[in-house]
C-alpha cells in the first residue's frame, strides 16, 4: 500500500510525488507549484529519511495551515506533539486509517482543523529562522531565562 492507493481507495484529491523543480534548481528558488499545493490541501503527509529529520517541508507544511501527517521523528523540533499541533502516523495501514478519521468522520473534522491552526501557530511563533537561530545560540530559554540555555554561550577572543 501507498500514499497513493490511499488517495484512490477513498476517493480523496491528493498529490503524491514531486510537484515542483528537484535539486539545485528545486532548493534555490521559489516554486509556485509547490506552494499552491501545500495551500489546496487539508493534509499533508510528510515522510523523512532517518538522517532528513527536520527538513524544512515539515515547517512549510505547518506553516500552509494544513494539518501535519508525519511519521515518527527521533527529535521533535520544541513544541511539536502528537494528536496536538500534528499528527504521527506508524506504518501505511495507520495512516491511511488516520487520513479517513480526519478527512471523513465528523469530530475528526473538528480535530484536524484544531489540530491544524495549533500547528501553523507553533511554526508561525517558534519556528522561524531567527527563531530557531536565537533558542540555537542563546538557549532554549532565551530571553525570559539565562539560568538553563540548552547550547552554551559562544565567547569570541578576538
Amino acid at each position: 500500500m501507498t500514499v497513493q492507493d490511499v488517495i484512490n481507495f477513498y476517493n480523496f484529491t491528493g498529490v503524491t510525488g514531486l510537484v515542483s523543480t528537484r535539486d539545485k534548481i528545486g532548493r534555490t528558488s521559489t516554486s509556485y507549484a509547490y506552494a499552491e499545493s501545500l495551500l489546496d490541501h487539508k493534509v499533508v503527509v510528510v515522510s523523512q529519511r532517518d538522517r532528513w529529520e527536520g527538513h524544512y517541508r515539515l515547517m512549510e507544511g505547518l506553516m500552509s495551515g494544513a494539518m501535519i501527517m508525519s511519521d515518527p521523528i527521533t527529535f521533535p523540533p520544541a513544541g511539536l506533539a502528537d494528536r496536538v499541533n500534528m499528527v504521527i502516523y506508524n506504518s501505511l495501514n495507520d495512516l491511511a486509517e488516520k487520513i479517513r478519521y480526519y478527512l471523513q468522520d465528523k469530530q475528526g473534522k473538528i480535530e484536524r482543523v484544531r489540530i491544524a491552526r495549533a500547528g501553523r501557530k507553533l511554526a508561525m511563533e517558534e519556528h522561524q529562522p531567527h527563531q530557531r537561530y536565537e533558542r540555537l545560540v542563546l538557549g532554549e530559554n532565551f530571553p525570559s531565562d539565562w539560568s538553563n540555555p540548552v547550547a552554551p554561550i559562544i565567547k569570541c577572543n578576538f
